[in-house]
């Protein structure tokens, strides 16, 4: 039986955020622990590069429904849709969030059914933005202050922890942006 020899040294990685950080890479001339460096190092910046452009995406999706100020969303309610008008949006760690009260009806189909769509219209450009995810609920207090802090009208109804401010964020999103003359772009986030 053939014995490989194995050089000395370790290779650790720890994650920390979205960063991997490499520690003692084994001996000098190591091939194979070099190589390993350099994939990983290369998809952090891959990481970094697609984080970057998911980040504009989505700020592009907030800004416009900051211009529309008004969205409607749309839930499943066991085989029918409802939809109603809702005007909070926030970003915070990286995701598009949102309000609901926990004891309203569209907070309870969306812990059923997470399948959102969101509309919103800009008049004055004659385009529109449709939004179609997924919407989780947050239950950290981080998240709730985050989106009351973007917006203090709702203080004097909901309070962070009181049980009835309930925030969603979006995952797996598309957003298509449209006007009359037919699709402009979608972006993904």
């Amino acid at each position: 039986m053939h014995k490989t020899s194995v050089r000395r040294g370790r290779f650790i990685h720890s994650f920390i955020g979205k960063r991997c950080i490499i520690q003692n890479i084994a001996e000098t001339g190591d091939c194979f622990a070099n190589s390993v460096q350099h994939f990983v190092v290369g998809a952090i910046q891959f990481g970094n590069q697609k984080e970057r452009e998911r980040g504009t995406k989505m700020q592009e999706v907030y800004e416009f429904l900051k211009k529309a100020r008004v969205y409607y969303l749309a839930t499943v309610d066991g085989d029918k849709a409802r939809v109603r008008p809702f005007g909070t949006y926030s970003i915070f760690e990286g995701k598009l969030y949102f309000q609901s009260g926990a004891s309203k009806p569209v907070s309870k189909q969306m812990i059923a059914n997470p399948s959102v769509e969101l509309c919103a219209f800009d008049g004055p450009s004659g385009t529109w933005l449709r939004i179609a995810a997924e919407a989780y609920a947050d239950e950290r207090l981080e998240a709730q202050e985050a989106v009351l802090n973007d917006h203090p009208q709702l203080k004097d109804r909901y309070a962070v922890g009181d049980g009835e401010l309930q925030v969603f964020y979006l995952k797996n999103a598309t957003a298509t942006f449209e006007g009359f003359a037919g699709p402009i772009k979608t972006v993904t986030f």
